[in-house]
């Protein structure tokens, strides 16, 4: 410890005596760094941290069952829900869920929100705490239609209803049909999958429509809570067993796929996370990309530097020359030279993580706003220490060519040399050359891949679509309760198009389920 503590006061000495190189290496260094880390800070946000506002999530698991469009990943049908949480023994408690989008009628305002049906003990599985009242109970599935509860969301709390703690009590109404709000959920919690700033409500399912729904009618999610000491693989193994038996059961529903009509429809296990195991590879491809493009701007920022550290042993041919003649071993310097370039890349690491402090609320703005809310680019300690592993990295990679190349003078012709400035030898002059040869190389692929990318933008930004989407207003519409029936939902509909195509500068006006490139 004594001889790692002279040479870091050392390399500080070097450092403070050479403030220009200092800096410009400081800054290159933080370049890289800090680039690196906003990306990794972006793939933290998306699938390594873990879900906001539940208990011990490493053991929260999605149950799949593969259907012919959803592939392996599929929603669930309400009856087989029922029987994998009555049979499995893998599993603490099973809870379902299905999104839902409602119209909230509070004080004189309506408002359209999206939602979840849940079952009575969602909350309960998940871990989830209360800001505010209580939280759904599996009693709440058995009230009747006139005790209808909603728990909502602690963002809709805030906004709507200004955090009043008096709504615990109140009556909302939720398509025409009025909730008591019994609780709000914890401020952290989003719901358990990103694609919106997570539900904005939490409603019992209505049991006589779940209980009407068929096997075959598949849709809703399920999560689960393993048991202590229970593995992935076993609750896998458990639900494919009882898939096996369900197909033998209800051949009709749970027979075959599309490509395996005569084996069981498969059900897997994936753990719970914010992207679903479909999307998981498909991001994670993407985030190698971005790491990869990242990590050449490193890579061109520590050949930059290794050149300047190339320069600077020139300098201090004399200086090793004598340590050496006096007895220093090669190692030994080589520890002190690498001591001073992995403190050098520890400084450009704290700059860059100001670098990346600072591009974390940029990274927002490149995600729609329902997205972004529910992403959490903050600096955690998954990301301090991705920066801490890559400055150590770096500083060894810039500064091991340097520092084997600096110890290997001719000491008789470095101690002779009275100036102190011998030049740099052939090998060290090769050396160079070959780092910027690297640097351009590396520079030019950077160039040419953002080239291609811009140019395949800029055609997909062109592409003709088929028609022309110029002046056109999209306006989204969903009937819900009596007003959905047939008569009075076509009724509805003739009069909102012929009042709003009465409207001052509207041409036209046409009504669609499907909205062109929208999904």
């Amino acid at each position: 410890m004594g001889t790692l503590g002279r040479d870091v006061r050392y390399a500080v000495r070097m450092m403070w005596k050479r403030p220009g190189f200092t800096l410009v290496a400081v800054m290159a260094l933080a370049l890289g760094i800090g680039a690196n880390t906003t990306i990794f800070s972006l793939v933290n946000a998306l699938l390594l941290r873990p879900l906001g506002g539940v208990e011990d999530p490493s053991r929260l698991v999605a149950v799949f069952t593969s259907d012919f469009s959803s592939g392996l990943y599929g929603g669930s049908s309400y009856p087989d829900y029922l029987d994998l949480r009555d049979q499995c023994e893998s599993f603490a408690g099973l809870a379902a869920f299905d999104d839902s989008v409602a119209n909230l009628n509070a004080d004189d305002e309506a408002e359209r929100l999206r939602g979840q049906s849940v079952t009575g003990n969602y909350f309960n599985v998940l871990g989830v705490g209360a800001a505010a009242g209580r939280l759904l109970t599996p009693a709440d599935d058995e009230a009747s239609a006139a005790e209808r509860v909603v728990v909502i969301s602690h963002d809709l709390w805030r906004r709507r209803f200004g955090s009043d703690a008096a709504l615990v009590g109140r009556s909302v109404l939720l398509d025409g049909h009025p909730h008591t709000v019994v609780g709000v959920a914890a401020k952290e919690f989003r719901g358990t999958r990103l694609g919106s700033t997570g539900p904005a409500f939490w409603a019992p399912f209505n049991q006589p429509d779940v209980a009407a729904r068929s096997r075959g009618s598949r849709g809703i999610g399920i999560v689960g809570r393993l048991k202590v000491g229970a593995t992935l693989e076993q609750a896998e193994a458990e639900v494919a067993t009882l898939a096996a038996r369900l197909a033998q059961s209800y051949p009709k529903t749970n027979l075959g796929t599309l490509a395996r009509p005569e084996e069981p429809r498969p059900m897997s296990v994936a753990q719970e996370g914010r992207i679903g195991p479909g999307q998981q590879r498909a991001v994670w491809t993407a985030s190698a990309l971005l790491l990869a493009v990242v990590g050449f701007v490193l890579l061109i920022a520590c050949a930059n530097v290794a050149n300047m550290m190339l320069a600077r042993a020139s300098s201090r041919r004399r200086e090793i020359a004598i340590r050496l003649a006096l007895g220093a071993g090669r190692l030994r310097i080589m520890q002190q030279l690498l001591t001073e370039s992995v403190l050098l890349a520890l400084v450009g690491g704290v700059a860059g993580l100001l670098i990346a402090l600072w591009t974390a609320d940029l990274l927002p703005t490149f995600f729609p706003s329902e997205d972004a809310a529910a992403l959490d680019f903050s600096l955690d300690w998954r990301v301090l220490g991705f920066a801490a592993a890559v400055s150590l990295v770096s500083g060894v990679l810039f500064g091991l060519a340097p520092a084997l190349q600096a110890t290997r003078p001719d000491v008789v012709v470095a101690l002779k040399d009275d100036a102190g400035a011998g030049g740099a030898g052939p090998r060290t002059v090769n050396l160079r050359n070959a780092l910027v040869v690297a640097q351009v190389a590396l520079s030019l692929v950077l160039l040419i891949g953002a080239g291609l990318f811009l140019r395949s933008l800029r055609n997909a930004a062109s592409a003709d679509p088929g028609f022309d989407a110029s002046g056109v207003l999209i306006a989204r519409l969903e009937l819900r309760g009596d007003e959905a029936k047939a008569e009075r939902g076509q009724l509805f509909y003739r009069e909102l198009q012929e009042r709003v195509s009465s409207l001052a500068g509207v041409r036209s006006v046409g009504l669609t389920r499907i909205v062109p490139l929208s999904g």
